[in-house]
């Protein structure tokens, strides 16, 4: 995850409009009160906190992701964007350059 966060970071600090979507067990890494240091993890949630500094606002979470996990936007780090499968995948088709983790 860090090295994903790092490119993302890169890429806004060359004028790149940077679009989040998290999907998945991805969403996970979006969860409020993560004790990564349990699993020996780096702890992202500063990074996730600093996002709105290097201009990256648009952060998607897939709706049906949220909802076969029992995930509420109000148990997230960020306030996200929610979208159906069918949105993220017209908003994906639509990018310059896709990153996947």
């Amino acid at each position: 995850m860090q090295e994903f966060l790092d490119i993302v970071l890169m890429a806004s600090a060359f004028d790149q409009r940077v679009v989040l979507v998290f999907e998945g067990d991805g969403i996970y890494a979006l969860m409020k009160d993560q004790q990564a240091e349990v699993l020996d993890l780096k702890d992202n949630s500063l990074i996730f906190n600093a996002l709105s500094i290097y201009d990256i606002n648009d952060i998607s979470v897939e709706k049906e992701s949220m909802q076969a996990r029992s995930i509420s936007v109000d148990q997230l780090l960020i306030p996200v964007i929610t979208s159906s499968r069918h949105e993220l995948k017209q908003r994906l088709q639509l990018a310059d350059q896709v990153f996947s983790l």
